[in-house]
């Protein structure tokens, strides 16, 4: 079971880094032209800090692709905890975070801010069609548009719930749909 799953996480992996791979080759372009206007237009002296930074854009983009991607095996990366609390890296914690762990999830796997309700317009207007590709049947079929959308930057799991579920299993089975239909298709290139 361990090989299955480890051949099965080697294939989507491969997946992930050959459309990180097109989108590196994007940014290096980018950048490459964001080098040209920086050494144009820019003082000297602040022109070395944006192509230090410029160039570690490509990286980043990797790295962003496999986290989001990791949240999928928390059971198994913390098999000895109950329950984990997710923040994004660009979260800017100003208060004491204990009382999160006091939330009931009331048997659910995951507890997460939803981005369609709230006073703020701009924030809290998210919904599917703004994130997901509706003219892929594999999307259209299973979602609607109108949907909420969740923030992903702070989550909290119950890792005893999402244990008693197939979640890794469903997600492993979507990613295979999708990666086949593309490929079929070559939406990906």
């Amino acid at each position: 079971m361990a090989d299955a799953f480890s051949n099965e996480f080697a294939v989507i992996l491969k997946g992930m880094m050959e459309r990180s791979e097109k989108e590196i080759r994007e940014s290096k372009f980018a950048e490459l032209m964001n080098k040209h206007v920086a050494a144009s237009s820019v003082p000297k002296g602040i022109h070395c800090l944006s192509l230090r930074t410029t160039s570690h854009i490509p990286l980043a983009i990797v790295l962003v692709l496999l986290l989001n991607h990791i949240r999928i095996y928390l059971p198994e990366l913390f098999p000895n905890l109950d329950k984990v609390v997710f923040l994004d890296d660009d979260i800017v914690i100003q208060r004491d975070l204990s009382p999160l762990w006091g939330i009931d999830l009331g048997g659910k796997v995951n507890k997460v801010v939803e981005t369609c309700k709230g006073d703020d317009t701009w924030v809290m207007s998210k919904r599917f069609r703004a994130y997901f590709n509706f003219s892929h049947p594999l999307i259209s079929n299973n979602l609607g548009p109108n949907e909420c959308a969740l923030a992903y930057g702070m989550n909290i799991f119950n890792l005893r719930a999402w244990r008693r579920t197939n979640i890794r299993e469903t997600y492993h089975t979507w990613l295979k749909d999708v990666l086949a239909y593309d490929k079929r298709n070559r939406t990906f290139e």
